[in-house]
C-alpha cells in the first residue's frame, strides 16, 4: 500500500547504502497549502552490490522535468543528474541512467543479480518501511503539495478558495490526489487522468481544468518557466 502522506520524498533506491553529498544552499521552497506530517521513511543497512565494477547502473522516468529531461544531445539531465553527479564524485564511482518507466522498477531492483539496474531515482511515493532486498538512502528533496493556476485567476488563492464543481487536476496516484481528497473535493470534480506534471500543467494552460495541486518543487519549476501562464494560488506571478 502506498504512503498517504502529503510529503513525498524522493529517494534513491539503492542495492547499497551511498554516502550522499550535501549543499548548505537550498532551494525556494513554495507555499504549501496543506499541512503535511513530517515522519520520513528511514535509512536503512547496506546490503550487498553487483554493481559492474566501479559503474552504477541507475533507473529513471523521462522526461519527468524538474527532475528528469533530456539535453539537445539526448543526455539525461535535471534534479536527479545533479545530486548523483555529487554523490558518485563522492563514492569514486562512474554511472549511467536507464531511461525507464516508474512501474515495476523496485520489482526489478529487488530480484538481486538478475536486475536489470542497481539503482533508482524516481517521483515515487515510498513505503515507510523498504520492500525485502531494497534499501533507501538518507531523503534528499522534501516536498509538500500546492495549488497552481493560471495566471490570470483571480477567485482561487489558497485551496480554501476551492469550490464545489470546479474542477481540479491531479497526478494519477499521486500524493496530490491524497491531498485534493482530503480537501474534500469531490470525485467528480477531480481530474486524475494524468500521469506526468507537465501533462496536468498543459490541462491547467488548456483550461481543461479550474487548478491543479501539484508538488512544490515542480510548481516552482514550472512558475519561473511559464510566469506569463501558471502561477502558485496565492503568489503573484512573475
Amino acid at each position: 500500500m502506498k504512503s498517504r502522506n502529503a510529503f513525498i520524498f524522493l529517494t534513491l533506491f539503492l542495492a547499497l547504502l551511498l554516502p550522499v553529498a550535501c549543499d548548505d544552499s537550498k532551494e525556494p521552497a513554495a507555499d504549501e497549502t496543506a499541512p503535511a506530517p513530517t515522519v520520513a521513511a528511514a535509512p536503512t543497512a547496506d546490503l550487498p552490490v553487483d554493481a559492474d565494477g566501479d559503474l552504477l547502473v541507475i533507473a529513471t522516468d523521462a522526461p519527468l522535468p524538474p527532475f528528469a529531461d533530456f539535453d539537445p544531445f539526448g543526455k539525461v539531465v535535471g534534479f536527479n543528474n545533479a545530486v548523483i553527479e555529487r554523490v558518485a564524485a563522492r563514492a569514486g564511482m562512474a554511472y549511467e541512467f536507464v531511461v525507464t518507466p516508474s512501474e515495476g522498477v523496485l520489482d526489478n531492483i529487488a530480484v538481486g543479480s538478475a536486475r536489470d539496474f542497481d539503482a533508482v531515482m524516481s517521483a515515487l511515493i515510498i513505503p515507510e518501511l523498504p520492500p525485502p532486498g531494497i534499501a533507501f538512502t538518507h531523503p534528499y528533496l522534501e516536498v509538500g503539495q500546492v495549488v497552481m493556476v493560471l495566471v490570470d485567476e483571480k477567485t482561487i488563492n489558497s485551496a480554501a478558495d476551492i469550490q464545489p464543481g470546479m474542477t481540479v487536476g491531479v497526478l494519477a496516484d499521486s500524493a496530490g490526489q491524497d491531498v485534493a481528497a482530503a480537501l474534500g473535493i469531490a470525485e467528480t470534480d477531480m481530474f486524475a487522468t494524468y500521469d506526468k506534471p507537465s501533462q496536468l500543467v498543459q490541462a491547467l494552460i488548456d483550461e481543461v481544468v479550474d487548478a491543479i495541486i501539484i508538488d512544490s518543487y515542480a510548481a516552482d519549476y514550472f512558475a519561473r518557466n511559464f510566469p506569463e501562464q501558471v502561477r502558485i494560488a496565492g503568489g503573484e506571478g512573475r
